[in-house]
């Protein structure tokens, strides 16, 4: 079966319900197959009891789930461990072993989630738990298009910085849910004894890619109320290197070097926010001051400039 993945086709003989199927033409540009894996890539450069690293290629090991083999970031072969589901392999197949697989051939993803309006497209980071997938969440239940979730896959076209789709739900604690108001009943959980969600958007999905207007990175502030600052100089390139996705890898694969350019590159094609959320809980009236804040700038405000 094929899928897609931002602005990839994967030919999957695993079941990937998260995605979208692809019905089109042209060669794969990943290829998963389930297979026997084991513990013997030559030239090694890095190894721990769950993982080792070579020249080209890596296994690594996901304790009750499965053990991946990733070659020259194009061929995964899975080893899926007894009692584990399609959906619980799928979940670390499209995190961190596709970021691997792209790291491979130097292509970096953004630990952010993107949404899409007639006004304009937005980048929403932060740290684990700052907030970006309730407020993205949130500014789906106003009518934006979700484009995608946690995980971003940024290009460059005519000068523009694009982002591509990528699955059409997005990850949600249940006390996000409560916020949202939206119920639990019917959602899959995104692993079994978690209570996090996979909330399914609909017709609220963008299939296509997107120019991006705005980045948004999430902080605790210490006041009441949201501020937007906008950030300049260097901070705008170590801000999108500091919520490069699965970042932490580049010590064992891919160029520290080729990361540094690639984001030196696109921090010159949209400007980027700082929102500063109240200290407390991002409660419902922090999400409706992040909504907001994020509406003004883009009905309002576009006229900031990239410097």
């Amino acid at each position: 079966m094929r899928y897609q993945l931002y602005n990839l086709i994967i030919d999957s003989d695993l079941d990937i319900a998260l995605l979208p199927k692809y019905d089109g033409e042209g060669d794969a540009d990943l290829v998963v197959r389930q297979d026997r894996v084991a513990f013997d890539l030559p030239n090694i450069l890095h190894e721990a009891s769950w993982y080792q690293i070579g020249r080209e290629a890596f296994v690594v090991e996901i304790q009750k789930v499965a053990r991946f083999k990733v070659c020259q970031g194009r061929h995964v072969t899975i080893e899926r461990f007894f009692g584990a589901g399609d959906n619980e392999v799928a979940l670390y197949l499209l995190g961190s072993v596709i970021a691997g697989a792209l790291l491979q051939r130097d292509v970096f993803l953004l630990h952010a989630c993107a949404v899409a309006a007639d006004s304009g497209t937005i980048l929403i980071a932060g740290e684990p738990g700052a907030g970006k997938s309730t407020l993205t969440a949130a500014l789906v239940r106003q009518g934006y298009r979700l484009v995608a979730d946690d995980v971003c896959l940024l290009t460059i076209k005519d000068g523009r910085a694009m982002v591509h789709p990528g699955h059409p739900y997005i990850k949600l604690w249940s006390d996000s849910l409560d916020l949202l108001g939206i119920s639990a009943h019917g959602l899959s959980r995104v692993q079994s004894g978690e209570n996090k969600f996979y909330w399914p958007v609909g017709a609220f999905f963008g299939d296509a890619p997107q120019p991006v207007d705005a980045f948004f990175e999430l902080a605790s502030g210490d006041g009441a109320e949201v501020v937007l600052s906008k950030l300049s100089g260097v901070d705008r390139i170590l801000t999108l290197i500091r919520n490069g996705y699965r970042g932490e890898f580049l010590q064992f694969i891919g160029s520290h070097k080729a990361n540094i350019v690639y984001w030196t590159s696109v921090a010159r094609r949209f400007p980027l926010f700082r929102l500063f959320r109240p200290p407390n809980e991002w409660n419902s009236r922090g999400v409706i001051y992040g909504v907001e804040a994020i509406e003004k700038y883009l009905k309002e405000d576009k006229t900031w400039t990239i410097n």
